[in-house]
């Protein structure tokens, strides 16, 4: 680790840790998931309430050298957990993608498709998945990498999460960072390109609740307390603060380099505990 990452993990680990319990709000965040806190968790129900992927079909669709992208889905089979990921509940689960930017005066489409961006959200009884993926750069081949990398994601936690008792936070991250290669590889099998990947996993422990989180990249994640009228980040220990951002870099990505291993240069784990509503 060079001298400049070192400063900016012991300055995150002096301001956001300390040896006592979890203060709602506050963040917890390292490179090393094993140096978080760990808190007990209930036991995670796989009885789903909401669901939605997105833009247009969002996972459903990875097949590779195709530019339209599918019109039908087939929702009599499961894909990455679900048998229908256009199933949203605005009291639980649902996602929204919008393009910024502008449209082509002459065609009417809006510059920049196709939109590189996807996500998924998943709610169950006591826990939920969200993730988001921005393909890097734009075109076909970023927004391939972005709906693998989603797509890979999902299926692994929809299935890793659930086929035997969780008891802590670290188990939550442990199957984070498995989602997290499952999407590296899923990328690098159907030849997307590069994207970012933030995953944040909600999950109960009697009237606790906290957020696991990992981020590879620029994607942010925040909460939003209604109660104090306040926004948290989530994914704030990644970057160094002190630097002014680079928005030419992410930082890190999943996808095809050099050598096919994705760039986990800034990949790093939070915890944080929240409140209901």
């Amino acid at each position: 680790m060079n001298e400049e990452k070192r400063f900016t993990w012991q300055k995150f680990a002096s301001f956001f840790q300390s040896s006592g319990p979890l203060h709602p709000y506050r963040l917890y965040s390292n490179e090393n998931y094993s140096e978080l806190p760990i808190e007990s968790i209930s036991p995670l129900s796989n009885n789903t309430v909401a669901c939605e992927s997105g833009p247009d079909v969002g996972l459903v669709d990875i097949a590779r050298h195709q530019k339209k992208g599918i019109l039908k889905v087939n929702n009599t089979i499961k894909i990455a957990g679900q048998k229908n990921w256009q199933m949203p509940d605005q009291q639980f689960a649902c996602g929204l993608s919008t393009s910024l930017y502008d449209h082509n005066p002459f065609t009417g489409e809006v510059n920049g498709e196709p939109i590189a961006d996807c996500f998924a959200v998943c709610a169950q009884e006591n826990n939920a998945i969200l993730s988001i993926a921005d393909g890097v750069n734009w075109g076909y081949k970023p927004r391939l990498a972005a709906r693998c990398a989603i797509h890979g994601a999902m299926s692994c936690l929809n299935e890793k999460l659930f086929e035997k008792k969780l008891n802590t936070t670290k188990d939550i991250f442990e199957r984070i960072n498995l989602a997290i290669e499952t999407a590296q590889q899923t990328i690098v099998k159907n030849e997307g390109s590069l994207t970012t990947l933030t995953i944040s996993i909600v999950c109960q422990s009697n009237r606790r609740w906290f957020v696991c989180s990992a981020i590879v990249g620029d994607s942010n994640a925040y909460v939003y307390s209604p109660k104090r009228k306040s926004v948290f980040e989530l994914t704030q220990g990644s970057r160094n603060l002190n630097n002014e951002r680079d928005m030419r870099s992410p930082g890190g990505a999943l996808g095809m380099t050099m050598t096919e291993k994705a760039d986990l240069s800034n990949l790093t784990y939070s915890l944080m505990e929240i409140e209901q509503g």
